[in-house]
């Protein structure tokens, strides 16, 4: 991203923050390498692209190991379609080798 890092960025952000809705019981957390994901500039592109897709019920971040968890209604929205999403704002990721389903247990994907 053009922008990354950008001084002028809000460094107040709390990246290891959760966004997500407790209130809805979403069915996966699905895992995603993202590796240009080292700054707040790209999770304020990753929230602002996802925040608002029906089915997303909110996100995690960590910048350090460059992963994304995003919660997430699978008949609603497919980890590969929230791959596109991140590909059209310039954000190469792919799914982590485990995601979770809503019993809690880890999956290889």
């Amino acid at each position: 991203m053009d922008s990354c890092c950008d001084p002028t960025q809000d460094k107040n952000l709390k990246p290891s923050q959760a966004t997500i809705d407790e209130n809805k019981a979403y069915q996966e957390a699905t895992s995603f390498r993202v590796p240009q994901m080292d700054c707040p500039t790209e999770i304020s592109a990753i929230q602002g692209k996802l925040e608002s897709v029906r089915g997303v019920g909110g996100m995690k971040f960590d910048l350090e190991k460059r992963i994304l968890v995003v919660k997430h209604d699978g008949e609603e929205i497919s980890s590969n379609k929230i791959v596109e999403l991140l590909d059209a704002i310039g954000l190469k990721a792919s799914v982590y080798p485990f995601s979770f389903s809503r019993a809690g247990r880890a999956q290889q994907i």
